[in-house]
């Protein structure tokens, strides 16, 4: 394709939009993320048509051509629209950050989908790609094998609506709405939390996943002057996602378990008090019924440390699993930050606290 040089561009003017491709994503029609209204494929050439032009040199078959090539490349997928974007660069920067909102949603309503097959981003945001070989022994053999994401991802209505409607979901959009220096503590932590998680999502790697689900759950749970941090924030995950899918903590009056109940060391804060350390030892050794959720947290942490540590996680060493945050934790937190936005996550232990007693 011919690069269209100083050939005169549509006229923006005062209103102008940035149209970006986003392969792998269907959506039923307009969905809008904060600044970012996302269509469906095809729609790209209906608003490039339909857009005033500069008569000069329209006609001009260098500029036809390059502009043609471009229509048909946006029309191929989905297109993100951002109106009024300064630069492009910007423009990419809150298209990304919408993407990782959407993941997020994709995530928390459909947890069994393998997001390392089906995925959706920007150009260069979701690795696919079919690698032939050779391999050579007593026979020589050759062969393809397929990396990254085999599919995209189609939202539904009922996606969309949950997206209008969900208290959790308006938080986000909420969040990403804003300017920066508008955000809440809740609103940032929230984004941030959502934005590591789509990066190990992407990164199509059980290590860097697990590194940045540990980064998220203290991002959304964590307190900065703990110096045990995981007991803190298990604590708090099992406060939201404890009894899942049924009777939950929040607003039931469910009488608190011990893990919740029994104090953390007044000394060391967030390190577990005597009694909840000997209670979670005899969980560890089988002697007492354990909480899922709570040691889900636990091992999500003592995996982040052999990893950062020793570089990896040893083979004999079980790999725990990250899916809960995104299926059972995080929309219960986002709901949580809704009724809340201007608070301190130190309300939420008082919360824990006025628990009934077990």
């Amino acid at each position: 394709m011919t690069d269209p040089g100083n050939v005169p561009a549509l006229s923006a003017g005062s209103g102008s939009r940035v149209l970006l491709p986003v392969p792998g994503l269907g959506v039923p029609h307009a969905w809008q993320v904060g600044p970012v209204r996302f269509l469906p494929a095809g729609a790209a050439r209906e608003l490039i048509e339909a857009m005033p032009r500069d008569g000069k040199r329209i006609d001009d078959p260098v500029f036809r051509e390059w502009l043609d090539g471009r229509v048909s490349v946006l029309s191929g997928s989905a297109v993100a629209e951002v109106a009024g974007a300064g630069a492009q660069a910007d423009a990419l920067e809150t298209v990304s950050g919408a993407l990782e909102i959407l993941r997020a949603v994709q995530h928390m309503h459909n947890p069994m989908v393998s997001m390392s097959h089906q995925t959706f981003g920007l150009p260069g945001d979701v690795p696919s790609a079919v690698v032939d070989y050779v391999s050579m022994g007593d026979a020589l053999t050759v062969g393809a094998a397929r990396r990254g994401a085999l599919a995209g991802w189609t939202f539904n209505d009922a996606a969309h609506e949950a997206w209008t409607t969900d208290p959790a979901l308006r938080f986000l959009d909420d969040a990403f709405t804003r300017a920066e220096p508008d955000r809440t503590t809740l609103h940032s932590r929230a984004l941030l939390a959502v934005s590591l998680l789509s990066q190990g999502w992407l990164s199509c790697k059980p290590d860097v996943e697990l590194l940045n689900s540990a980064m998220a759950l203290e991002v959304l749970l964590g307190e900065a002057s703990d110096q045990d941090k995981k007991f803190r924030i298990a604590r708090r995950a099992s406060y939201f996602s404890c009894g899942w899918p049924r009777q939950l903590y929040p607003g039931t009056g469910r009488p608190a378990c011990p893990l919740l109940s029994l104090p953390l060391d007044s000394r060391r804060p967030g390190a577990p008090g005597r009694e909840l350390k000997t209670l979670l030892h005899d969980m560890r050794a089988g002697r007492a019924h354990p909480c899922t959720y709570f040691l889900d947290v636990c091992d999500v942490y003592d995996a982040r440390n052999e990893i950062v540590h020793r570089g990896q996680l040893p083979a004999s060493w079980p790999r725990p699993d990250t899916w809960f945050i995104a299926a059972h934790l995080l929309g219960q937190v986002l709901a949580w930050f809704a009724r809340h936005p201007g608070a301190e996550l130190s309300l939420l232990d008082s919360e824990i606290s006025s628990l009934p007693p077990p």
